[in-house]
């Protein structure tokens, strides 16, 4: 007995959660009763029999999805969420949770494609939302995740089932483990693996600055998104260069008469924020404050994908002109191109 004890103190310090064995039998769900799509996914029996309570916040409780449930897909949308709590444990009508979309690097939960709040009403049902946009999946395996919300005891408990598996994985503070500990979670999902006919490639949407701007901050940062609303963008595919269109230009012009010419690129950071694939995000930082008064370039090369391969045939251009310097003084380009006449 006294092993025991111990084993549960340290089960409790170092995970930061307790186990409870809250009963051996419960109520049987049932799939969804209006499905949002063609599959529902769990690993679950559907019949509760015990709960898992968090005492610290920040835990993740995550299901694989493997292709023992995918059938080795190449694509997919996760289009809605379901999870369930114990009843009256500690509260199910006080506190919700985040559930989550994790896609597969290295046989471990890798990027978090999304993150979506659920409040629950009623212990001991299945709760379901959706997420905003349907999440895009580009591997055959990825992770649906419940993520605590607060600290024991203002806190919910995820059900989970009577047999354990080998699906079952968790989370905490940057590290993921698999355990075949406890019981299954009771996560699902719904999926669509057909998104419909697309034969479009990604569009490049809300430049910022716009094509065409004038009198823009040298100190500015540049933002674009790249939308596919209906495979998802691959991020692989993005190639995106800034030049310095004016001094381009003028340095042609030194190399007509014996001078350099470098090629006008501008360096920087470029994030690119994939949460969502079918709204990706990219900012563009300088290394350097963009020069005064000149026209700026922004180009997305062509070849830019959707997941299914639609490329695109060209290149995206948008162009915007710099503020003028307030203390009035010229390019130092000019100057040096001057110099060579």
């Amino acid at each position: 007995m006294r092993k025991i004890v111990i084993l549960a103190v340290i089960l409790v310090l170092s995970a930061g959660a307790s186990w409870r064995a809250v009963s051996t039998s419960g109520p049987t769900f049932n799939a969804h009763p209006d499905p949002p799509a063609e599959y529902e996914f769990y690993w679950d029996d559907g019949v509760m029999v015990s709960g898992w309570v968090w005492y610290t916040g920040g835990n993740y409780w995550a299901v694989q999805f493997d292709e023992e449930k995918t059938d080795g897909f190449e694509y997919g949308l996760v289009t809605c969420y379901g999870a369930v709590t114990y009843p009256g444990w500690p509260d199910s009508t006080f506190q919700g949770c985040y559930m989550h979309t994790f896609d597969d690097v290295d046989d471990y939960p890798g990027s978090d494609l999304d993150s979506t709040f659920l409040q629950f009403t009623t212990g001991g049902v299945f709760e379901w939302v959706a997420p905003d946009s349907s999440v895009g999946l580009s591997t055959s395996v990825f992770y649906i995740a419940f993520e605590q919300y607060g600290n024991y005891p203002s806190t919910d408990a995820v059900a989970v089932d009577a047999a354990a598996g080998t699906h079952n994985w968790t989370g905490f503070q940057g590290s993921w483990t698999q355990t075949s500990t406890f019981s299954d979670f009771m996560l699902r999902c719904y999926w669509e693996d057909d998104p419909g006919e697309d034969y479009r490639p990604p569009e490049v949407t809300g430049m910022n600055p716009d094509d065409g701007e004038e009198d823009v901050p040298v100190g500015t940062t540049i933002v674009f998104h790249v939308v596919d609303d209906l495979s998802g963008v691959d991020v692989t595919t993005i190639e995106f260069t800034v030049e310095d269109t004016s001094r381009n230009l003028r340095f042609r012009l030194a190399f007509s008469t014996g001078g350099p010419y470098p090629t006008g690129e501008i360096s920087g950071d470029l994030h690119i924020d994939d949460i969502d694939p079918l709204d990706v995000i990219c900012t563009f930082t300088p290394d350097d404050d963009l020069p005064y008064a000149d026209i700026i370039t922004c180009i997305v090369a062509a070849g830019l994908a959707d997941m299914l391969g639609n490329e695109t045939p060209e290149d995206i251009v948008w162009s915007f002109e710099t503020e003028e310097d307030p203390g009035g003084l010229k390019n130092s380009t000019w100057g040096e191109i001057k110099a060579l006449y």
